[in-house]
């Protein structure tokens, strides 16, 4: 494997994913690192190599339309183009910068874990809301003794009961401020 080859099966279109890619890349690196040692200069070379393909095989994978756009350059206001699917936009500052409007491209783990645990609080404030049926079970047991026979009797009563949907207390005060401007405008 070497470069000309990579851009000959860049170019035919022969690669199915950016994973095949970087295995070439790595190949070329493992081959260099055998034939001219761990230690030389071409080894780093071809390290810095793989590391550059790497950031850009990453910048592929967050947004091929920003990797397209940014490495064409064909138009002076390429950031403001939308992409497919479209960022969040939001306002980012640099150290020695003012506030400056920015696409988000990836977020961290961080604030992953705060989209999940978002996610969990709705579900269980939904699970609150919905009503919850309550079983009220009732055993009687009935013993008979006469002469020589005992006789024993069981009834089991089950009675199903739904408790009626409680409205959030968001919607109880917002009915209420509906309630107080109609009848505020009435007396006016």
């Amino acid at each position: 494997m070497d470069l000309a080859t990579m851009e000959q099966k860049t170019t035919d279109a022969r690669y199915k994913t950016i994973y095949d890619f970087e295995i070439d890349a790595l190949t070329i690196v493992h081959n260099v690192v055998i034939y001219q040692g761990v230690h030389s200069t071409i080894a780093d070379m071809a390290r810095q190599m793989l590391r550059d393909c790497q950031y850009d095989l990453m910048e592929l994978e967050q947004c091929k339309d920003c990797y397209r756009m940014s490495n064409e350059k064909s138009d002076k206001y390429w950031f403001c183009k939308p992409c497919r699917p479209n960022h969040q936009l939001v306002y980012a500052k640099q150290k020695g910068f003012p506030y400056w409007p920015a696409k988000v491209k990836r977020t961290s783990a961080w604030n992953k874990a705060c989209e999940e645990l978002k996610k969990h609080q709705e579900l269980l404030t939904q699970s609150l809301n919905e009503p919850e049926p309550r079983t009220n079970t009732t055993t009687t047991t009935t013993t008979t003794n006469t002469t020589n026979t005992t006789t024993t009797t069981t009834t089991t009563t089950t009675t199903t009961t739904t408790t009626p949907p409680t409205r959030p207390e968001s919607d109880m005060r917002s009915s209420r401020d509906e309630h107080e401007a109609r009848h505020t405008h009435r007396l006016r």
